[in-house]
């Protein structure tokens, strides 16, 4: 090889590398530029979706805090009201869903005091948590109600933290086969329980159904209790009734 094609190859090798610098430089431009143009538009942009998505996450293991955010109270000669509205500080959709559900609930039945239940003496409306674990958040509102005579109810509210949907006692089975075994399982109880003690009066010609929304919640050993409003099944001196349902007789039931 003569000086001239030494010459030449060492050229080439010059514009190889010069090419391959340039083309670094145009590479390490493009991701700049594409970086810059995420930070000064895109981001800005997707801010509020990202926001929103972030509210969808899975609420497991997030635990909630509960609050009386108005209260509505009348003390006069002829009527004594104090009602507590609740609501979950959170900006899940979940939890502002049941937000909104209580709310207007109580709503309603404040709007009934005033324009329609002069017979109405009394109410008194309060809240209580009755579960807030990894999984599971039941919210009970117990409603006592005086007119000719006091008169019981309460409501529970209730989220599966896993899928972030409110709850009703429909949405735990694959299929109706639970309304069936449910109701069984509480004629039977009702039988054992006025054979024990005979102070105890059910009636269980009441007990038509398991209701789909009928009112539940699980107690600490995950075992299913039914819960009926006074007067439902049982005379009103028994106040609010509940039964117990073990887990091992619906398990495999549940979805």
């Amino acid at each position: 090889m003569n000086k001239e094609d030494i010459f030449d190859a060492m050229n080439t090798i010059d514009d190889v590398y010069i090419e391959e610098a340039n083309s670094k430089k145009r590479a390490s431009f493009k991701w700049t530029a594409m970086a810059a143009a995420v930070l000064l538009f895109i981001l800005p942009n997707i801010h509020g979706n990202l926001a929103s998505a972030l509210s969808e996450l899975p609420l497991v293991g997030q635990f909630f805090e509960v609050i009386t955010i108005r209260t509505y109270e009348k003390h006069q000669s002829n009527r004594d009201v104090q009602i507590k509205i609740p609501q979950i500080e959170d900006n899940h959709t979940v939890t502002t869903e049941l937000n909104k559900t209580v709310e207007t609930y109580i709503s309603e039945a404040i709007e009934y005091l005033e324009n329609e239940g002069s017979y109405v003496k009394g109410m008194d409306i309060k809240y209580e948590v009755i579960t807030d674990n990894m999984d599971w958040f039941t919210l009970k509102l117990d409603i006592f109600e005086v007119a000719a005579s006091g008169y019981q109810r309460v409501m529970y509210y209730h989220i599966d933290k896993h899928s972030n949907q409110m709850v009703q006692l429909k949405d735990l089975f694959i299929d109706d086969t639970y309304k069936i075994l449910i109701k069984d399982e509480i004629l039977k109880l009702m039988a054992e329980e006025m054979e024990s003690d005979e102070n105890l009066i059910y009636f269980p010609e009441e007990l038509e159904e398991i209701n789909e929304d009928q009112n539940f919640y699980f107690n600490e050993n995950n075992d299913l209790i039914i819960v009926f409003d006074e007067y439902a099944v049982a005379p009103g001196y028994m106040g609010v009734v509940s039964f117990k349902i073990d887990s091992v007789l619906y398990k495999d039931l549940l979805k």
